[in-house]
């Protein structure tokens, strides 16, 4: 299909906008001692997050923008005050750090955490236990994904009434295999690790948020 004048003018305009940005480039790489392989660099993988650096530079943000909000340090020292502050008195999984659970995008946000139950649907297939599979196809069948570590603890500090009588396990946060799960019975509470390929009962409850 034939180019209208306008089409034709506006694709001129963004071709000579380019050529500029790119000679401008060119002066300044040279300026700096840089050559045509630095330019190729741009073209791997490895060249990403320079494109997207000057993307930033571009649309006005600074360089410090770009720059992930939650270190791996600082969230280790969030995850380990989130758990101090759940008053776990008995138990704590030493495995439960920052470094095995790490930040994943989201994780600070306040969600609202459900827990399902699998006893119903135990009955109605007659059976005494789930896989963890299972319980994930259950619970996205009720519109729900399995909850975070992160968004089980958040769960946990918000409902101290439960902490006498709860097993609520967080299947979206896996580690070596394994989930966490809170547990409190009377006044033993804790934050502890479970086998994933492990089965599941009826005395588990399953923390979900709301897809």
């Amino acid at each position: 299909m034939a180019k209208t004048k306008d089409e034709l003018k506006l694709m001129e305009g963004i071709a000579g906008t380019v050529s500029a940005i790119v000679t401008a480039l060119v002066v300044a790489v040279r300026k700096l001692g840089g050559g045509f392989s630095h330019f190729h660099r741009l073209t791997t993988p490895e060249g990403a997050e320079t494109m997207d650096k000057i993307a930033a530079l571009i649309v006005g943000q600074s360089a410090e923008a770009t720059k992930p909000l939650v270190t791996p340090g600082l969230w280790s020292k969030f995850l380990a005050a989130l758990i101090q502050a759940c008053q776990f008195v008995s138990y704590v999984n030493p495995n439960i750090t920052g470094e095995n659970f790490s930040y994943r995008d989201g994780d600070l946000s306040l969600k609202s955490v459900e827990v399902i139950s699998i006893k119903e649907h135990l009955r109605k297939l007659n059976r005494s236990w789930l896989r963890t599979d299972e319980v994930v196809v259950y619970l996205k069948s009720l519109g729900y994904r399995p909850a975070t570590i992160v968004e089980l603890l958040f769960w946990w500090l918000q409902h101290p009434e439960n902490w006498t009588n709860c097993l609520v396990v967080a299947l979206g946060s896996v580690w070596d295999g394994r989930v966490p799960f809170v547990g409190g019975r009377g006044s033993c509470r804790g934050l502890y690790l479970s086998y994933a390929a492990l089965d599941w009962y009826e005395g588990f409850g399953f923390a979900a948020v709301r897809e």
